[in-house]
This record gives structure tokens, C-alpha cells and sequence, in this order.
């Protein structure tokens, strides 16, 4: 947690302020005695480096430059998770458009950084892509809970896979796991909604169902290889411009019902 992480950073930086106050006092003072003549510089000198050694200054110092430099690394995490929010929960572009896909992807795991992060590798072995037409925030919604998923199915040193390629008009999206895997009795429902393989507390049930609905939606699919104890792999499938081409038909059929009615 960033925030939390600069908030206890302030603590000791606070502590270190009081401690500079107190020896920039004392440095006061003995330049007062000296200019006044009450105090030998000799002698105020080596009273100086006295404090100096007592307060332990100069390793105070290189510690204040550690905490800044690693406020600054959390406040730029927590930028970063900003605008990864934003990308996916801003109203704009709620329509259908063309997408980046490797773009959505990366907005995926910023999101959910803390689900993943010293708990599983991942690799990403991206091909080449042509952008698709979806609904940006749906297709975010669904790379967020497969990932989510893989994330939670793995155990420590866990890694996650994700590859993606093109075959003719279709772009391809497979995010694989090397976590415990999925029986065959799961495999025949774990679109369904409600049913859950993760233990009590995590999870609704409704992140594959979900996610698979958003797909078809788009015109594609999603497929999953997995077997107890050997991960599991989820591919998704989508037509480049298949909800374009949906929609078209769509509007069509519409059209043709309105004309065969008036008539």
C-alpha cells in the first residue's frame, strides 16, 4: 500500500526535523559565544562536533535523502494506479471503439499490481496485434478477473503467462497459470454463475460468468486447458471486427422488423 508506506516514511522524517532543529539551535548558540567572546573557537568547535556525533548527523541526513527518494517512489506508484483507474472506470469511451489490446492488457495488471505483486512472475510474450473493436471498459473488465484469477489459483513463486497472437481475423489473448489446476467436474460449470472453486470469502462466482457473457457478446469465445494440479490456461478469442459486424446485423434485423410491421 503506497500510502500507507509514505505515511509511516513521515514518522521517523518528522523525528529527524525535531533532531536538526535542536542542532541548528546549538550551532546558535555557540556562534553567539564566540562572537561574544564568552567561548574559545577551538573550544566551540569541538563542542560542535560533540552534537554532531551525538545526534549522529550525517547518518540522519543519508537516511532523509532514502525516505524522499522513497516517497517519491510511492507517490509515483500511486499515480500510476490512479491512472489506471481511471482507464477503467472513466466514462469516456463507454461506446464501442478500437482498442489496443496489449494497451488494455497493461492497464489490467497496474490494476490489480497488489494482487500479483511478490507472489507470481509474470511474462508477457506479446505478437502482433491489429486493434479490435470492442467496448473498452467491458474488454478491461474481463482481462482483470482472468487475471485476478490466475493470480489467485498460484501458489508462491507462482508465474502467469500471457501471449498473445492473430489468426486471420481473429486476435487471440491466452493468459495461462502454473497454479493448482481445475478437475473435470469444475471444468463443466465454472462459467456458470454463482459456482466458485475458491475457498469461503473469496469470490462471488461471477467473474468467469461474467467475463465469458462479455465475450460472446463480442462475437468470441473463451476456452480454457487445465487439469488438477497443472494450472490452467484461458484463451480468448476475438473477431477483429465482430461486434462491428454484429451490430450491423443487428440494426439490420431491427430495420427488417420495423418494415415488416408498418407493412
Amino acid at each position: 500500500n503506497p500510502i500507507g508506506f509514505i505515511s509511516w516514511n513521515l514518522t521517523p522524517l518528522s523525528k529527524y526535523i525535531e533532531e536538526y532543529r535542536y542542532f541548528f539551535s546549538e550551532v546558535d548558540d555557540l556562534s553567539e559565544a564566540v562572537s561574544m567572546g564568552k567561548m574559545d573557537p577551538a573550544a566551540a568547535w569541538t563542542e560542535l562536533q560533540s552534537r554532531r556525533k551525538e545526534l549522529d548527523v550525517d547518518y540522519t541526513l543519508q537516511d532523509c535523502e532514502n525516505i524522499v527518494r522513497e516517497c517519491k517512489g510511492g507517490a509515483e506508484r500511486i499515480e500510476a494506479i490512479v491512472q489506471d483507474l481511471k482507464a477503467f472506470s472513466h466514462p469516456i469511451g463507454t461506446e464501442p471503439e478500437y482498442v489496443d489490446v496489449h494497451e488494455a492488457i497493461d492497464t489490467a495488471l497496474g490494476i490489480i499490481s497488489g494482487e500479483i505483486r511478490n507472489k507470481c512472475e509474470v511474462e508477457k510474450d506479446y505478437g502482433s496485434l491489429p486493434k479490435v473493436y470492442c467496448y473498452p471498459r467491458k474488454l478491461d473488465q474481463v482481462l482483470v478477473n482472468l487475471v485476478v484469477n490466475a493470480a489467485q489459483a498460484v501458489e508462491k513463486a507462482g508465474k502467469i503467462l500471457i501471449r498473445t497472437w492473430t489468426e486471420g481475423a481473429k486476435a487471440f489473448v491466452m493468459i495461462k497459470d502454473n497454479g493448482v489446476g481445475i478437475s473435470a467436474d469444475e471444468m463443466q460449470k465454472i462459467f456458470e454463475p454463482f459456482y466458485t472453486t475458491k475457498p469461503v470469502g473469496m469470490g462471488t462466482g461471477l467473474g468467469l460468468h461474467v467475463a465469458f457473457s462479455i465475450i460472446k457478446e463480442h462475437g468470441g469465445d473463451i476456452t480454457v486447458e487445465s487439469a488438477q494440479g497443472r494450472g490452467a490456461e484461458f484463451t480468448v478469442v476475438l473477431p477483429v471486427k465482430g461486434l462491428e459486424v454484429l451490430n450491423a446485423w443487428r440494426e439490420d434485423s431491427r430495420s427488417a422488423a420495423k418494415e415488416r410491421i408498418s407493412a
